[in-house]
């Protein structure tokens, strides 16, 4: 079981380098498993969970910002950092001490490597990680869209109800795959 006081001293050891190499200090927090670095109106949190789902989360964030907190994940996507030392920080959760610590290493030395174009606070690259943000979401819910979509005509494909393909395809032409686009064109000469 991780204590707060264990907790706190860990990530103070870890994250230390954004007071040292980027003029972060550490404010006051009055939740237990929260620990909170500000420079000017830029904040990094990094906190766990110990009662429920046991996570470890970095968030980063700007005062008066309209986009919630990024997670460490988003910053270090948007900052190039590879994808699978991405994946060894995203969703850790852990009640061992030891696996913590190493967690909060890993994710300190991504951050410190990745993350300084946003830790220096520039507008610019809030602006950049917001934009990046809402496209990634405009493209996921793209995915899934056509994934609903694609069900749907693989139901009206195999009853040969080419005119209820081409009602589900065609206002979507532009996002299709190959796959889809033949099948529209199929279906549009069979009408």
């Amino acid at each position: 079981m991780i204590i707060p006081q264990t907790f706190e001293d860990l990530a103070a050891y870890s994250f230390s380098f954004l007071g040292k190499d980027f003029g972060y200090s550490r404010s006051p927090s009055s939740q237990e498993f929260l620990v909170r670095y500000r420079r000017g109106n830029v904040w990094v949190d990094v906190v766990y969970d110990p009662h429920r789902s046991h996570e470890l989360g970095v968030l980063v964030g700007r005062e008066g910002d309209v986009s919630p907190a990024y997670g460490l994940d988003e910053v270090l996507r948007f900052c190039g950092c590879p994808e699978e030392e991405v994946r060894k920080i995203d969703l850790v959760q852990t009640v061992d001490e030891e696996v913590l610590k190493g967690h909060l290493v890993k994710s300190a030395n991504l951050l410190r490597v990745y993350g300084a174009l946003i830790l220096r606070g520039e507008a610019a690259s809030f602006t950049g990680l917001h934009q990046w943000r809402a496209r990634n979401a405009a493209e996921y819910t793209n995915k899934i869209i056509l994934q609903q979509l694609e069900r749907s005509v693989e139901a009206a494909w195999e009853c040969k109800n080419y005119c209820e393909v081409v009602r589900l395809l065609a206002p979507n032409r532009n996002k299709l795959d190959r796959k889809l686009l033949r099948r529209l064109s199929f279906a549009e000469s069979k009408q």
